[in-house]
């Protein structure tokens, strides 16, 4: 009888393996979904709208999708319309400023509008109102950048 406790205390292991790695797949793909991006090509401008948080998790997303729309066309201006967005860290500082670099050597400029308030903090800690020029709303961003 020994044997067969094994064989199925076995068969539990490997079913409770199966039922975590599920769980941490689901969790790393929810983390990664912890973001919606609306890109909107308006002329020369680019106006992406980020809801969520834009961290270690979501920055590649953002920067892909950005960067293959700007490859496709003649966008020299983007308008972060941050309103939705309620977390950012190192990671979406740096790759905002990522889209910055790429855009100066371009000619072109960012601009930011409707920073939520922990959002603020992070761009004041970061200097980053000294780089970009910030708005309240999105028309004021569009109409003077």
């Amino acid at each position: 009888m020994p044997s067969g406790n094994f064989f199925f205390l076995q068969e539990i292991y490997l079913l409770c393996r199966i039922i975590f790695q599920h769980k941490a797949e689901m969790l790393e793909v929810n983390l990664k979904m912890n973001i919606d991006i609306d890109i909107e090509a308006r002329g020369p401008k680019l106006i992406v709208r980020l809801n969520g948080e834009l961290d270690h998790h979501t920055a590649e997303l953002f920067r892909s999708r950005v960067q293959e729309v700007l490859a496709r066309g003649k966008m020299k201006k983007i308008i972060l319309n941050l309103s939705g967005l309620n977390f950012m860290d190192s990671s979406g500082i740096g790759v905002i400023l990522g889209r910055y670099n790429f855009l100066k050597h371009k000619g072109g400029a960012i601009a930011v509008c409707n920073l939520q308030p922990q959002v603020k903090k992070v761009f004041y800690t970061a200097g980053l109102f000294n780089i970009f020029n910030v708005y309240g709303s999105e028309k004021e961003a569009i109409d003077n950048i």
